[in-house]
């Protein structure tokens, strides 16, 4: 089963990625010696991806940003190692042990997006990171072998819950950075036979005025959150599928709209 696929039409597998993962990790300090406060710039592209997940397999703690965070957070928050985005180097450690009192639960710091206010860090738990992709993966009825495509940034705790669904279901991404306007996105989804595609109502009303979702043989499900679409838009975007799809003699795809969220708690203060 296709765990990534890259641009070009490479694939991982899923032992392919456990071994780069494993390998990561060596590279970090061993946690029995104290958890480290890891920065992970968390890019659309397989060494962040590789990089954040090996921070959670060491039982660190990742600190998730874009991958241009401002450098008042980094200074205020002052991460024991960070993420190179290298596979050959993937992490500088600081010299001597940690400098952080971090909680034993503690998996992942996530900035918010600062949409109603200051940004805030999210604490998620190792435990509510797991359950919330167990959750999403059982309540959109995601299957092994069903692939994403990335159309939003990782560092998003939409995009992040993506990751997370995915794998934990036995499925994967179809791992790209361009822009769900760019050909080379969709060409890519052709490739990877992708059939979940995640989106905000700015992404579909991107994709308005395209036929994209609409050629793509294997789509199953279009996952919506960010913002709630009216119920008129939702029926007439599943109409226009069921429209092509049997022009195509083609299977129907559902159209899912839900909301998915960190599941954590906002740090105060900041």
């Amino acid at each position: 089963r296709s765990a990534v696929v890259l641009p070009g039409g490479r694939v991982l597998d899923r032992g392919q990625l456990r071994t780069r993962v494993i390998a990561a990790a060596a590279h970090l300090p061993d946690a029995a010696d104290g958890r480290r406060l890891v920065h992970v710039p968390l890019s659309r592209d397989l060494d962040a991806v590789v990089a954040h997940l090996a921070v959670l397999a060491a039982g660190h703690v990742g600190l998730v940003t874009a991958p241009d965070a401002p450098q008042d957070l980094l200074d205020r928050w002052s991460p024991d190692v960070r993420a190179t985005g290298e596979g050959a180097i993937p992490f500088e450690v600081d010299r001597g042990g940690p400098r952080h009192l971090l909680h034993d639960d503690l998996a992942l710091l996530l900035p918010t997006s600062g949409s109603t206010g200051s940004p805030k860090l999210v604490r998620l738990s190792r435990e509510g990171v797991l359950s919330n992709a167990r959750a999403i993966a059982a309540s959109l009825g995601l299957r092994e072998g069903d692939v994403a495509l990335t159309t939003l940034p990782l560092h998003y705790c939409f995009g992040l819950s993506v990751l997370h669904s995915q794998l934990v279901c036995g499925g994967g991404i179809a791992l790209t950075d361009a822009s769900v306007t760019d050909p080379a996105a969709w060409d890519l989804a052709r490739t990877a036979d992708v059939s979940v595609v995640p989106a905000v109502p700015h992404t579909l009303r991107l994709l308005e005025h395209t036929d994209h979702l609409d050629t793509l043989p294997s789509l199953r499900l279009v996952t919506q959150a960010g913002g709630g679409l009216p119920a008129e838009e939702v029926r007439r975007r599943g109409d226009r599928r069921r429209r092509r799809t049997q022009a195509m003699a083609a299977a129907a795809t559902l159209v899912v709209v839900g909301v998915i969220g960190t599941g954590g708690m906002a740090l105060g203060g900041m």
